[in-house]
């Protein structure tokens, strides 16, 4: 039953169709309840500024002890007082990401979004549209999701606790975006 609500929800609030296959998928590999945050709570593209104005999500790259960049990080940021904040879904793991370099790293680049399923999924429905667009993330998120699952199934079959558990980890780095 819960499933038939979840499919409902999805297909009526945001456009994307999630099959039940793939909610009872998530469900067995232990993902939270799926508990739908409202429309307008999911992946505010918008948030409003401490000096007033509305601040977009857009994908930045962060500077680390001047050395280390940090590229396609989800980023709100005000055009009017050049504030910027990292998107709240990422930012526990930039901050672990930050602590495993330490306080001199080697210079280097690191593409965010090869090490963040969020930000994966915000660098691709940012190719696809200018700016970005719900609709766009809502289905590159169930594309990407579908995609885990499968390894998932075939991480299973072969019995790699491992790679499942590395799966695990990535799905909960998108469910939690739209899911409490």
């Amino acid at each position: 039953m819960r499933f038939q609500n979840l499919q409902r929800l999805l297909k009526q609030e945001s456009g994307v169709q999630l099959a039940n296959t793939m909610v009872e998928e998530a469900h067995s590999y232990g993902l939270r309840t799926f508990h739908f945050k409202p429309a307008e709570e999911r992946v505010p593209l918008l948030k409003r500024c401490t000096c007033g104005q509305a601040m977009k999500l857009i994908l930045r790259t962060v500077i680390h002890a001047r050395k280390v960049s940090i590229t396609n990080v989800p980023v709100y940021t005000c055009e009017q007082c050049f504030r910027n904040e990292v998107f709240p879904g990422v930012k526990e793991d930039l901050g672990r990401l930050i602590g495993e370099l330490g306080a001199k790293p080697l210079p280097r680049s690191i593409p965010f979004d090869e090490i963040h399923e969020w930000a994966g999924v915000l660098k691709e429905a940012l190719d696809q549209t200018q700016p970005l667009q719900l609709w766009t993330i809502a289905r590159k998120t169930e594309e990407r999701m579908n995609d885990l699952l499968d390894l998932m199934l075939v991480a299973a079959s072969v019995g790699d606790e491992t790679w499942k558990k590395e799966l695990k980890s990535r799905l909960s780095q998108l469910s939690a975006q739209y899911i409490t």
